[in-house]
């Protein structure tokens, strides 16, 4: 995906959160590749604990990239961050194969919430972008990346991409049967 693309190969640093046993082989691959720019934390996050564990490690509120991929209640996470100030250049979130196109749902925090359940489906991914000012870029297999709006139209980003921005075909989004462009 373009997150770990980005911090594996290219060097970007990155600051990673995750409750799942296979923190450790990340860890050993960016080891293996000497990438000592990278955090990982084995902790459990939610959109209420987030803003002040990315503060706690001084993460700027305008960060590149935030990568959200946790298999459950992933748009609620987002949310949260978002809700709080940040704004990340990039958004990048992996949606639940799950859901069929066109259908809008998504998994809230809560004592019920059992992780590695589904996550969110694009229809909830494109929605919360759109509240957000981010629109899709790129929606490819379950991987959906966005950018946020100011941006794409300040640097004239439109040049660089094909095909209709925010309307993905893989993702069957709400925006392309609406004509949705920013």
């Amino acid at each position: 995906d373009v997150a770990t693309g980005l911090m594996m190969e290219l060097g970007w640093a990155g600051l990673g959160f995750d409750s799942d046993s296979h923190l450790h082989f990340i860890r050993e691959v960016a080891e293996e590749r000497n990438r000592h720019n990278l955090t990982f934390n084995a902790e459990l996050l939610t959109g209420a604990t987030a803003p002040d564990r990315l503060r706690a490690y001084y993460v700027p509120l305008d960060l590149d990239l935030l990568k959200v991929d946790i298999d459950s209640f992933d748009c609620d996470l987002a949310r949260g961050i978002l809700l709080s100030g940040f704004r990340p250049k990039m958004l990048h979130l992996e949606l639940s194969p799950v859901w069929p196109r066109g259908v809008r749902v998504e998994y809230r925090f809560g004592p019920k919430v059992v992780p590695f359940s589904g996550g969110c489906s694009c229809e909830a991914i494109a929605a919360l972008g759109q509240e957000y000012g981010y629109m899709i870029i790129s929606a490819l297999g379950i991987d959906v990346t966005m950018i946020r709006s100011d941006l794409w139209h300040q640097h004239g980003l439109a040049k660089h991409f094909r095909g209709r921005i925010g309307c993905s075909p893989s993702c069957g989004t709400e925006y392309c049967r609406e004509g949705y462009n920013l």
